[in-house]
């Protein structure tokens, strides 16, 4: 009974909910809110990026915790872990596609990416594409509605949480990958997916949890309340 008390505890204090996914290193993030994943860089779409409930309110956001594997642009490159490599050109420089915004990156290849969209899929025109060049020496994201943005291993250089706020309208976060031809060395379109490998695994925390975790939640709420006079938020 102890240890249900305290299931219960973390369950009534936190208002959050978590989820562990395993993200594909063909996970292609162009791909979010479609039925197939794109290609128009050739090389193969991969298959379509991994998608979480969210729910908008102000100060709402997400968090990555336990982010483990690795993942690998192709056979002669090595594998690398969610913070990305230096394979191929070693930079990335990719174009939006399908109203999802590419991304720019002076010295990384390959990182695990995210992306907001509502209950609609994306449109053009898409926003404008980020240079996450410094995100590891970022602690707070505020992305656009399908904008594509850094999420890695979910840490800072110095080893600190990374918060990824939740745009207003958002409903759904979708986690994969960015690719092109020598990840857009110069810049082009996404593709070449096919060869990728490996994947990685990520706790994904959402605050507030979404209308469905918290009908989930219910019981311990209601278990919470009967234990000790405690109050759930």
């Amino acid at each position: 009974m102890k240890s249900m008390y305290i299931l219960a505890f973390y369950a009534c204090t936190g208002v959050a909910h978590a989820t562990i996914v395993q993200v594909q290193a063909r996970c292609n993030i162009f791909g979010a809110g479609y039925a197939v994943p794109p290609a128009p860089g050739g090389g193969g779409g991969g298959v379509l990026p991994i998608m979480v409930p969210v729910a908008y309110v102000p100060g709402g956001y997400v968090w990555l915790s336990s982010v483990t594997g690795q993942v690998s642009a192709g056979a002669v490159f090595p594998l690398h872990g969610a913070d990305g490599g230096t394979s191929a050109s070693g930079t990335t420089d990719v174009l939006s596609w399908g109203g999802i915004s590419g991304l720019i990156h002076d010295n990384r290849t390959l990182f695990l990416t995210g992306v907001f969209l509502g209950p609609s899929s994306a449109s053009n025109p898409a926003p404008p594409r980020l240079n996450v060049t410094n995100a590891n020496s970022q602690v707070e994201f505020s992305p656009l509605i399908a904008q594509s943005f850094f999420m890695g291993d979910g840490r800072d250089a110095s080893d600190t949480e990374q918060r990824f706020y939740i745009p207003f309208g958002a409903t759904r976060l979708f986690l994969g990958f960015v690719d092109a031809l020598d990840f857009g060395n110069p810049t082009s379109n996404p593709g070449h997916y096919a060869d990728n490998s490996g994947h990685i695994m990520a706790t994904v925390n959402v605050l507030p949890a979404p209308a469905g975790a918290l009908v989930g939640l219910g019981l311990m709420g209601t278990l919470c309340r009967r234990r000790r006079g405690m109050s759930c938020v």
